[in-house]
């Protein structure tokens, strides 16, 4: 089996457009989506209908449920506050209901999929330390998993006596034991490469690779700041931060 995996795609229809023309191209047998396909960007609707007619296996990601008002946006910083109530009100019902409906943790073949994580799903936290990678790794399902949320990609294959081996290469063998991916940002990479990034894993070969593609940067950003919303969401896409 070989997965196609994006995430964090943050209503940048650019990005999303780009990413789904490259796929194309990649023979893959299963699309998974890891949330945030709103939030930030300037074209929630459009996204929503894009993922939806994509046929890909999605899992909620905490943008996703904020704009549908399933988490409080007291928990977001008051950037991404102001972002999810404009969407809220940019979202048709069928959309709101969809998105207010995706599962949490999804499984697939011999692959898992979380936003945030597997030990604590609902709590959207951030890998930020090899005490939350191994956390995460206990929990997983299945010996390869994929999360999003922090938009750097990034594989964490655990070590010796509880250290973590991370891998930042755009191609990664993988050894047979448990691995967890970060599979990257569609919409609003992190990483300092602004172009949009997803994954690709074949089972058989037991390979990651870390794609990256180009797209109107210019576009997306313009409409973020004609739609209103906070200025540093569109000047964060020029540099990747």
């Amino acid at each position: 089996m070989r997965y196609a995996l994006i995430s964090d795609i943050h209503a940048n229809l650019e990005a999303v457009q780009a990413v789904l023309a490259a796929l194309k191209n990649e023979a893959a047998d299963v699309l998974l989506c890891l949330g945030d396909v709103v939030g930030y960007g300037a074209n929630p609707e459009e996204c929503v209908a894009l993922v939806k007619d994509s046929g890909a296996l999605l899992v909620a990601g905490n943008h996703d449920q904020a704009a549908v008002g399933k988490i409080p946006l007291a928990e977001f910083n008051p950037f991404a506050a102001e972002a999810a109530r404009w969407t809220a009100g940019q979202l048709a019902e069928p959309s709101r209901t969809w998105l207010g409906g995706l599962p949490m943790v999804s499984s697939v073949g011999e692959v898992s999929i979380v936003h945030g994580t597997f030990d604590d799903p609902e709590a959207y936290n951030y890998l930020v330390s090899v005490r939350a990678v191994v956390k995460c790794l206990r929990g997983q399902p299945t010996r390869v998993g994929f999360v999003g949320h922090s938009h750097v990609p990034l594989v964490f294959v655990p070590g010796e006596e509880g250290t973590l081996n991370l891998i930042r290469e755009e191609e990664a063998v993988l050894d047979g034991g448990q691995a967890l991916v970060n599979v990257g940002s569609v919409g609003q990479p992190r990483d300092e490469d602004p172009r949009a990034a997803y994954t690709i894993y074949d089972e058989v070969s037991n390979t990651v690779w870390m794609r990256r593609v180009e797209y109107d940067i210019d576009r997306a950003a313009r409409k973020i700041i004609e739609a209103g919303l906070p200025r540093l969401l569109a000047e964060r896409l020029w540099v990747g931060r």
